[in-house]
Parts: structure tokens; sequence; C-alpha cells
């Protein structure tokens, strides 16, 4: 199965400290875990699917996540939508590419959210 993420390190989820005033809390920064979210839409997607299904390639782009499913001779591409900390399916599509104000517009995202995440799944997207 391939993955968005190259490298044999696994990154790990990190709070970073940073300095304040006297007298102020100190913020935390959450640094995203790739390999925890790809587990997460893995699961989620796979849930909706037959159990035969599998997940071929996973990329993520802020809070939208791209995965190509394939059961059998049959597959499509999932689109999932980060909502607070948890991933939730928004389509598992197999109809071929629509116009970018069509794909944005169906999983609720706009223009330049919906070409960053093309982008992510291949470069070449604008050609298809």
């Amino acid at each position: 199965m391939a993955c968005s993420h190259a490298g044999s390190q696994k990154p790990q989820s990190h709070n970073v400290s940073t300095t304040s005033p006297p007298g102020q809390a100190t913020p935390q920064i959450k640094i995203a875990n790739p390999l925890a979210d790809e587990e997460a839409i893995r699961a989620t997607l796979l849930q909706s699917l037959a159990p035969t299904a599998q997940v071929e390639r996973i990329v993520i782009s802020d809070a939208y996540a791209l995965a190509r499913w394939i059961d059998g001779p049959t597959g499509g591409l999932a689109t999932l939508k980060r909502i607070n900390s948890e991933w939730t399916l928004h389509s598992t599509g197999t109809r071929g590419w629509p116009p970018i104000e069509i794909f944005a517009k169906e999983r609720g995202m706009t223009i330049p959210e919906a070409e960053k995440l093309l982008d992510q799944y291949s470069p070449k997207w604008r050609q298809w």
C-alpha cells in the first residue's frame, strides 16, 4: 500500500511550549502526527466499505484527506474531513473527475482547498 509520507522514522505528536510573559499561560502548540492521521483515515474509510476493500493511498492537506480505495474491479476516491480531532467520511465516489468547482462544492471546501488537496494527490490532476 502506497503512503504519502516518505522516510522510515515515524513522526510523533509533540506539545511544544513557548515562552510567555509572567502571569500569562504558556500556549501549547500541537504538532500533527501524519501516521496517526493515516491510520485513523484508513480505519474510518474501511468501516464504510466491504470487508474485502483495501486502501491504496492517502494524502492529507490541512483538514482534508483523499484516500484511494479498491475492492476487486471496483474502486474510488474517498474524501474525508477532520472535524475537531476526528476524521469523518464525506464521500466514497467511484465516478470520474468533475470540474474543480463541482469537486469543491460537493465536498464542502473552497476551490483553493480543493486545488491544494488535488495537488497533493497528483500535480497533473488538471490534465485529467
